[in-house]
């Protein structure tokens, strides 16, 4: 008897340690830190890629230029994939 007590006593107190009572309206539920400026106005059209891609190695491309941010951008692919549209850039071999 006196172990099935002391078994009973020990559970509550191990429960009344870990919050198991305790109402927690003080949290707040959802998203902790969620994003304060969405984009209002994202822009429909987006980028053309292959004409990025273009202007990129031609006109942005040397040993001392700053990589391009590209992760806020937004591109738009052609239906048809043009396997001659980088062609210009990198003429084949002499």
């Amino acid at each position: 008897m006196h172990k099935t007590l002391l078994l009973l006593l020990m559970a509550a107190f191990a429960l009344g340690g870990c919050d198991v009572f305790e109402d927690n309206d003080d949290e707040v539920a959802g998203p902790v830190d969620p994003d304060p400026d969405p984009d209002p106005d994202p822009d429909p059209t987006g980028d053309n890629f292959n004409d990025f891609v273009i202007d990129l190695v031609q006109n942005n491309t040397a040993d001392d230029t700053d990589p391009v941010e590209i992760n806020d951008l937004d591109f738009e692919f052609d239906e048809e994939e043009d396997p001659a549209a980088f062609d210009e850039l990198f003429p084949p071999a002499p």
